[in-house]
């Protein structure tokens, strides 16, 4: 689970993700690809903008 990881210790049963962090005068911009390798499972529900809800999400603190 990604929830807690032990920052700087690779999870056992961890699941890709890749993110990218870019940034310029304007702003700071964030790009995640999340690999799934039962992308079927992944439950999907239709939120009001900015709802969490049954969804997968990316956190970012």
């Amino acid at each position: 689970m990604e929830r807690n990881p032990n920052n700087g210790k690779p999870q056992a049963d961890s699941i890709k993700t890749e993110v990218k962090i870019l940034y310029d005068d304007t702003g700071i911009y964030f790009g995640a690809q999340m690999y799934d390798p039962t992308p079927g499972k992944i439950a999907k529900e239709l939120t009001e903008r900015d709802g969490i809800s049954n969804d997968d999400f990316l956190e970012l603190h």
